[in-house]
């Protein structure tokens, strides 16, 4: 439930003039089956999950908002981020989940799959999630872990054609003695976005305490780099501090790259402080 007051003049998305009070609901019921098969090298485990929600009433406009649907909200009780609106409606989501265990219960696999329909099309919804229409994109996780320190993982977003890929995210982390490489693949199509980058990263563990850090992205859209990054930094229980150089770069070739060079020192947990020098010259 949500109850919701305010007071608002010269907006387009509220209630103008007038205090006003606004009551809210919704109620979902969710269940999932795990079914396991165990021998003594594995653990293998399929859980079958459905969602049924209904709410009452009307919702604001929300059909502009950024919401993507992706694992991680696919069985909330809400999706949206605003505080005053609750997604009306009535839906029911199909999902499952699988994962793979070796003989010392470490999750080497997982694959998570879904899709929401919805029993009217809903325009307050965000387009941009899919949610505005009957059914749903088809959203889904799968992640390799090759042991502790590396592993691989592959997001993504499929029409409900089951033929057009809207989004696709592939990640990787992998770790050989004190070395520590990092990616990021991200494209975005049709109503969800535009944006096609990869970010790489690189980390040198000097010692517990004392690492070099680089970091740089390549967009794909506007056929340049964005920036890259270098930093030093030193850490203990009690204190973070690092050196950080960034240039960024722009697609028109009559503007300068920005360079910037900062420290920073945190005080764990308390909090950071940062002291930078920009617009500098560097040879």
């Amino acid at each position: 439930m949500k109850n919701s007051n305010y007071r608002a003049e010269n907006t387009a998305d509220h209630k103008n003039d007038k205090n006003n009070i606004e009551l809210m609901g919704a109620v979902s019921l969710l269940s999932s089956l795990p079914l396991e098969k165990q021998s003594e090298n594995y653990k293998k485990t399929l859980t079958p999950k459905l969602m049924l929600r209904t709410a009452p009433g009307h919702m604001r406009n929300m059909s502009d908002s950024q919401l993507k649907l992706g694992m991680e909200n696919l069985y909330a009780l809400n999706k949206l981020s605003a505080m005053d609106v609750i997604e009306t409606g009535t839906s029911l989501t199909l999902g499952a989940d699988y994962s793979y265990k070796n003989r010392s219960d470490f999750e080497k696999f997982n694959l998570s799959v879904g899709q929401v329909f919805n029993y009217d099309d809903n325009i307050d919804m965000s387009k941009q999630s899919s949610l505005n229409e009957k059914t749903s994109n088809l959203v889904g996780n799968v992640n390799y872990n090759i042991n502790e320190f590396s592993k691989v993982g592959y997001k993504f977003s499929l029409d409900d054609n089951y033929n057009t890929l809207n989004y696709n995210e592939i990640s990787g982390i992998f770790k050989i003695n004190k070395l520590v490489t990092n990616f990021e693949y991200l494209e975005e199509n049709n109503h969800i976005g535009n944006n096609h980058y990869v970010n790489a990263g690189l980390v040198l563990e000097l010692n517990k305490s004392n690492s070099l850090k680089f970091k740089t992205r390549e967009n794909f859209q506007t056929d340049s780099r964005e920036f890259y990054n270098i930093s030093y930094q030193y850490e203990n229980d009690c204190l973070r501090a690092a050196v950080e150089y960034n240039k960024s770069f722009y697609s028109d070739n009559d503007l300068e790259p920005g360079e910037n060079l900062m420290f920073t020192l945190t005080i764990i947990p308390f909090g950071k402080i940062p002291i930078s020098a920009t617009g500098l010259t560097v040879n």
